[in-house]
């Protein structure tokens, strides 16, 4: 069996097993088929390289427009060498907070929002308290939101209706590279506040995995 990103799981494996040498291919390749090296277990991810992450983001349309939120995996921030993370999103807290019931509308598509227009506001961090920013308390994330308010949505291949002020959970499996991002809106212009709070992990890539 081929043993992909060895690198990537050679501390798990080190953990799990208590092996001080996994050096040679022939015992990783016994060991990847048995081990359950994805295992949901929070205290594990970074032992292969991944940090978990809680977003959130608010925005309130106007009469003619609707309220857009962006989840961004930018290519690059400002000054800081180009972004190879690759971000995973497992769930999705989605509520209209304000005006009526609507049509809440996911999609994936390029990094284009830079910040959030009057009415927006949120942000992202990590939940991993050993992956601090320097000289913080604040758990390290390389994504961002933003957020702005168009004329129409962006209509996408997830359509959820919602009640007004009835928060719903929503399990997804949504992945993208450096230079994309998720994008919700309300289908229908009017004065409506959309919240949109976000669970994932993201992780630096091999360049292979972005093709």
């Amino acid at each position: 069996m081929a043993t992909p990103q060895t690198s990537r799981f050679h501390d798990l494996l080190r953990r799990l097993t208590l092996a001080k040498d996994l050096s040679y291919p022939s015992v990783l390749e016994d060991l990847f088929p048995v081990l359950d090296l994805l295992a949901d277990k929070p205290e594990l991810f970074r032992a292969r390289g991944e940090r978990p992450f809680w977003g959130n983001a608010s925005h309130v349309g106007a009469a003619g427009t609707t309220p857009r939120i962006e989840l961004r995996n930018p290519l690059a921030a400002a000054g800081q060498p180009a972004s190879s993370l690759l971000a995973v999103v497992t769930h999705l807290i989605l509520c209209i907070e304000a005006g009526g019931p609507g049509v809440v509308e996911l999609s994936l598509g390029a990094d284009v929002l830079a910040g959030f227009t009057a009415g927006g506001s949120g942000q992202v961090s990590g939940t991993d308290g050993r992956d601090p920013l320097p000289n913080s308390f604040i758990p390290r994330s390389g994504l961002l939101v933003a957020g702005d308010t168009p004329v129409a949505g962006q209509p996408g291949p997830y359509r959820i209706p919602l009640a007004l002020n009835a928060p719903l959970l929503l399990p997804v499996r949504i992945i993208f590279p450096p230079g994309w991002g998720l994008f919700a809106d309300l289908a229908a212009v009017g004065v409506n506040r959309l919240t949109v709070n976000y669970m994932g992990y993201e992780r630096n890539t091999d360049p292979t995995e972005l093709t």
